[in-house]
């Protein structure tokens, strides 16, 4: 990427559609919208090369927005699912984790004392910062260097130590630290004071904790604490070396205007020789030496890329010469024998030749020979040498062990010492503390209790004003709330009271409507009961009249002399002869039966209109 260039910090939308589907196929997937700790590995970020394209932290940045969208367009019965799966990986993780910590908890006690961690504890971590100790390998195998950073007080030489382990193959980086750290009072406790508080107390405990496993204090007031523990990759001497292979005292230091400051060190394989350090030393054999098991020699000192080529090309030129040396050895023989051929043709002088040569060829085969002879001599040398070196590092070894051993014992020894005059001056220390904190404690509850009274009559005073005021706050507050309160009651009140008039109302237009169709059908009903009767009787008296006009022109039609006219006509009661003619008018009667139609209709038109007014009442009516 050229300066200047910005990095990509959104995904594309074909890699936001990969991100979503592989949300949504958590059940194959794994990859939870609901669980922040699936989605936000970098299991999920490795898993397809679209998203390795872009950086981790770009990934991250995006990945949550996509989550938040696929959780907005999720179905019900998907967004169950999907939170159910969540809550079973969180459970499942959690056991996971329960099963490590048990697993590291057996771990630690194994490993509590120094000779157990120096016997295999390996610091294991998952990424290495730029800052960690430096161990590196050189490339022949015999040299190493470490670079480690200091802690504590860093301008004092004596602040940090570094201790070999009997087999040579690590070594435990120690620290000073003053012993105010584990006097709780001191590290957050008032000046002066004396006596304990809740803060104190809880960092007292832990302090107490942490001392548990920890070494005894030195003579000098001081705790050397274990920061770590370098592993070697092969078993060195137990000394440090400069970079010119010369045994130091103490590791070389350096460090820049801020205060940091790193230490440095060589270290030497065991059986290796340090001042052959600044040396490049290459056996090179040819196929005569292979038969014979010569150890070859190592590279040693400063490592240059030149170097390395300079003694390469030097090897290449020394078997060169070898083989120029085997080739012109032949070359002279053959030589040799074509000269003695192109001598004289005597007998004499052919047998001189023939002795001359084959002396010569018996005398450079002697030679070669003992070259060889001297090869294998110095190739048996060199592996006496290498078993004398093998015997001398084992009992260097076995001297270190030993010494260790007696160190050990030593330093055991010194600690029972530290620890019964510790306990016997703690034990006086104890009983100072105890009288002075008794004596402070008295002081300190006589200026605690003359403060208190005053405190406690300035409080009294300050919390019955401030209670006057909260008081009067309350009260207008309770009394807005209350009229607030009221007002809301009788509106509710009103509206429930409109609300139940209007039903009463309404019920009893209901009620009325009813009884009123019920009436008007009633008086229909009578005044069509009674049309009917009337139009019945009036259908009667037609039919009477008809017949009393039939029988007053019955004479007439039989010869005799009759009064009646035929607009009207007298009626004789055969019966009551006695009693005064009726005189029936005809128009009467029709008018009579129209009135009574155009009533009915009337009735009938009404009631029809009432019914269209309200069907739901004459729906009612029915049922």
């Amino acid at each position: 990427m050229t300066k200047g260039q910005e990095l990509p910090t959104d995904l594309t939308s074909e890699i936001q559609r990969m991100m979503v589907k592989d949300m949504h196929d958590f059940r194959i997937t794994k990859v939870i919208c609901y669980d922040p700790v699936t989605y936000e590995s970098r299991d999920f970020w490795e898993s397809r090369k679209e998203y390795k394209a872009f950086s981790f932290p770009v990934f991250l940045a995006n990945v949550e927005n996509v989550a938040r969208n696929v959780r907005s367009h999720l179905r019900k019965s998907e967004e169950a699912s999907a939170k159910r799966a969540a809550k079973e990986s969180k459970k499942k993780r959690k056991e996971e984790e329960k099963k490590t910590k048990e697993k590291g908890g057996a771990d630690e006690k194994a490993t509590d004392t120094l000779e157990e961690m120096m016997q295999g504890l390996v610091f294991e971590q998952p990424t290495q910062k730029l800052t960690d100790t430096f161990v590196e390998a050189y490339p022949c195998g015999d040299r190493v260097l470490v670079v480690v950073e200091l802690f504590g007080d860093v301008k004092a030489e004596e602040a940090n130590a570094f201790d070999f382990s009997p087999a040579g193959d690590k070594i435990v980086h120690w620290t000073r630290t003053p012993s105010v750290w584990t006097d709780e009072q001191k590290l957050i406790g008032a000046l002066g004071s004396t006596i304990a508080d809740a803060d104190t107390i809880i960092l007292g405990n832990a302090i107490k904790k942490r001392l548990k496993d920890s070494p005894k204090p030195s003579k000098d007031g001081f705790l050397w604490i274990p920061m770590e523990i370098i592993n070697l990759p092969f078993c060195c001497e137990p000394m440090l070396f400069d970079k010119s292979g010369q045994s130091i005292d103490s590791y070389l230091a350096q460090g820049n205007e801020k205060g940091f400051r790193w230490g440095y060190f060589w270290l030497v394989r065991e059986g290796c020789n340090p001042e052959s350090a600044k040396k490049l030393v290459f056996t090179c054999h040819d196929e005569e030496e292979d038969d014979n098991d010569e150890a070859s020699h190592c590279l040693t000192g400063n490592y240059d890329a030149d170097d390395i080529s300079e003694a390469t090309e030097a090897c290449a030129e020394e078997e060169q010469m070898d083989k120029d040396g085997d080739e012109s050895v032949d070359e002279s023989v053959m030589m040799d024998c074509e000269q003695s051929t192109k001598g004289s043709n005597s007998p004499a002088e052919e047998g001189r030749s023939d002795l001359s040569v084959m002396r010569g060829m018996w005398s450079k085969e002697i030679d070669l020979r003992e070259k060889a002879e001297q090869k294998r001599k110095a190739a048996l040398d060199a592996q006496h040498m290498a078993e004398d070196r093998a015997k001398t590092a084992n009992e260097k070894a076995k001297t270190a062990k030993e010494a260790a051993r007696k160190t050990k014992e030593d330093a055991q020894k010194a600690v029972k010492e530290a620890d019964e005059r510790a306990t016997r001056a703690a034990a006086a220390e104890k009983e100072r503390f105890q009288q002075a904190a008794e004596e402070e404690k008295q002081r300190i509850q006589s200026e605690a209790r003359q403060r208190f009274e005053k405190e406690a009559a300035l409080e009294k005073q300050r919390i019955h004003e401030e209670a006057r005021q909260h008081l009067e706050q309350v009260a207008a507050e309770e009394k807005q709330r209350l009229e607030e309160d009221a007002r809301r009651r009788f509106e509710k009140a009103a509206a429930e009271e409109k609300q139940r008039l209007q039903e009463e109302a309404r019920q009893r237009f209901e009620k009325a409507t009813a009884e009123e169709k019920q009436r008007l059908h009633k008086e229909a009903h009578l005044e069509k009961e009674e049309l009917r009767t009337e139009a019945d009787q009036a259908k009667e008296r037609e039919s009477e009249q008809r017949d009393e006009y039939q029988s007053a022109i019955a004479p007439r039609r039989s010869g005799q002399k009759s009064r009646l006219s035929i607009d009207s006509y007298v009626s004789v009661d055969a019966e009551r002869p006695a009693k005064r003619m009726r005189v029936v008018d005809p128009k009467a009667t029709r008018k009579s039966m129209r009135r009574i139609l155009k009533a009915k209709r009337s009735a009938s038109n009404e009631v029809d209109q009432y019914i269209e007014a309200n069907p739901a009442q004459e729906q009612e009516g029915n049922n």
